[in-house]
């Protein structure tokens, strides 16, 4: 009995060595097929990586370029003085290549625009992230970007008029900028700008609205000389405009002109020997053949401004100014000698 059984056993052993490999040999192919899905992930990787490498390599060597760090470095805004009547808005503008305008075009149309003078236009697209819009080559590029959805992320890409890319980088759309922080410093001072309350200057004089030739006239304003200031805030660029009164110009309307400071208001409860002005102007004809017969006086208040922002950057708004006009009559008294 024990020689029929032996051979049936020595064959069940064979065939179960035949048909079922190794335990070892099963973990060698896992291990193997492991191998093979990372090293696919790496080289996937490695292409994306090079590819944003590309994009972001040319914008990048142009915000080195001595020449716009320079430009960065110097003012954004001119000194040229702006005169402005009382509803005018602040004058200043950003000048050094900066934008002055931007707009941000979707394919629905126009998502945002900004103006904050004549300068540069820069023309911006929101881009989805994907194979077609990594490259920031024109070629690669669709005339129109996206509407953008808060919160997620696209390649935000701004071209200058002549069609050269000069921002290129990966944003996530937030519907409270949507500029994507472009311009952002430049945006913060103009809404700084446009909140600062320059009060037009209040004249006055004494004599009050009548006049004698040959009579010295005292000249004043009355409204605050201290300085002015506004702020906004654009995410987390904050910009200051500061606004300091230094003087007024006087056009008394028969081609003369006093440059002042604040002045001082004639008391008329105190003799006139104990006063004195340094504003003053004396009239040397009627204003009789004038129309109405009266003569219109201009007060013209300026300031000198300046911007401060967050980033620590800061500059020059020129000369700020407000005017406003009175009429005074001015008469000639003839003396007569017994």
């Amino acid at each position: 009995m024990v020689s029929r059984i032996q051979p049936e056993t020595q064959r069940n052993d064979q065939r179960s060595r035949s048909t079922a490999p190794p335990q070892r040999e099963r973990t060698h192919r896992r291990a193997r097929r492991l191998l093979v899905v990372a090293v696919g992930l790496v080289s996937a990787l490695a292409f994306v990586a090079t590819a944003m490498a590309s994009t972001l390599s040319a914008p990048a060597a142009a915000a080195a370029s001595p020449a716009r760090n320079s430009a960065i470095a110097s003012a954004r805004f001119d000194s040229t003085p702006v005169t402005a009547q009382t509803s005018a808005a602040v004058g200043g503008s950003v000048s050094n290549g900066s934008p002055e305008a931007v707009v941000i075009v979707g394919s629905s149309g126009t998502i945002a625009s900004w103006w904050g003078g004549s300068g540069p236009r820069w023309t911006c697209g929101y881009y989805l992230i994907e194979a077609p819009f990594v490259n920031s080559s024109p070629e690669s590029r669709s005339p129109f970007g996206v509407d953008p959805i808060a919160g997620m992320a696209y390649l935000l890409n701004c071209e200058d008029r002549p069609g050269h890319l000069v921002v290129s980088r990966f944003v996530v759309y937030e519907p409270g900028d949507p500029f994507g922080g472009v311009a952002v410093v430049e945006r913060a001072v103009a809404e700084a700008r446009r909140r600062i309350e320059l009060a037009p200057p209040v004249p006055r004089t004494n004599p009050g609205q009548v006049q004698l030739v040959g009579l010295s006239t005292w000249l004043w304003v009355e409204n605050p000389w201290f300085e002015q200031r506004a702020t906004a805030a654009i995410g987390d660029v904050s910009a200051t405009v500061h606004a300091v009164p230094v003087g007024v110009d006087w056009d008394t309307g028969d081609g003369g002109h006093e440059l002042c400071d604040r002045g001082v208001a004639y008391d008329l409860g105190r003799p006139a020997r104990a006063q004195s002005s340094g504003c003053r102007h004396v009239f040397q004809r009627s204003s009789a053949a004038e129309p109405g017969g009266v003569r219109r006086i201009i007060a013209t208040q300026r300031w000198v401004a300046w911007w401060s922002s967050s980033t620590g950057e800061g500059g020059a708004l020129g000369i700020l100014s407000r005017s406003a006009e009175t009429w005074l009559r001015v008469v000639e008294v003839q003396a007569l000698v017994h």
